[in-house]
């Protein structure tokens, strides 16, 4: 059963009960097709944002809870880590369409047990969770290579920035908006234009698909460049 808008105080505190972000009729339907041959799972309820997440998880004993890639804008990687600060056994997955590597980079660092693509079949959806609440991990097998290319530079070497393809002065550019500078100030110390600093900055963003300005700081300060 699917729960959209229960008052969260009249909610029974039931164990097999599952916490989803809700961010289409996909996952309803996997849901309908894998509940009705497993009548173990107690309760589904659905949620639409991370203080909502935050209140059911401690209100309830979620088998397993199934985050979006965002609630409104706002990055579910950082409620995963806040979840399991509150509950270090809870279990923890992501579905999404489509993913960049460095997000994804983030999501495996936050430790989930799984990941779910919308792009499979609601059968194949329905599969994952279940060998999810049987206790193992399991990505959907569209994501496999994608999983295995993140995890193989993240325990190599700390080559990845090299491997992404960054010149020398796009790293250099990079490590000063990064410290904060503006593109002008930048301009000013490396004796380029505002408009080659610009050109610079558009090309930086696009090999990393980065898009704001604070994650391209988070990827200097994880990639070491700001110690330079």
């Amino acid at each position: 059963m699917i729960i959209d808008s229960q008052p969260a105080s009249s909610l029974p505190n039931v164990g097999r009960t599952l916490l989803i972000g809700e961010s289409g009729t996909l996952v309803r339907e996997a849901l309908k097709v894998w509940l009705e041959t497993i009548p173990a799972v107690a309760q589904v309820y659905g949620i639409s944002s991370s203080e909502k997440c935050l209140e059911m998880a401690s209100l309830v004993s979620p088998a397993l809870v199934i985050l979006p890639l965002n609630f409104n804008g706002e990055s579910c990687v950082q409620l995963a880590i806040d979840l399991k600060q509150h509950d270090p056994v809870l279990k923890i997955a992501f579905w999404f369409d489509e993913v960049s590597d460095l997000l994804l980079c983030d999501i495996l660092a936050s430790k989930p047990v799984g990941l779910l693509s919308m792009r499979e079949s609601p059968s194949q959806i329905a599969e994952t969770i279940k060998q999810l609440l049987e206790g193992t991990c399991s990505y959907s097998q569209s994501l496999h290579e994608q999983v295995q290319r993140i995890n193989k530079h993240l325990a190599g070497p700390r080559k990845r920035k090299d491997i992404i393809g960054l010149t020398p002065r796009q790293k250099e550019v990079l490590r000063f908006l990064a410290q904060g500078h503006s593109v002008k100030e930048v301009a000013s110390k490396m004796h380029l234009s505002a408009k080659s600093i610009d050109s610079h900055k558009y090309r930086i963003m696009k090999k990393l698909d980065i898009h704001d300005r604070v994650h391209l700081t988070r990827f200097a300060i994880r990639e070491g460049l700001l110690k330079n």
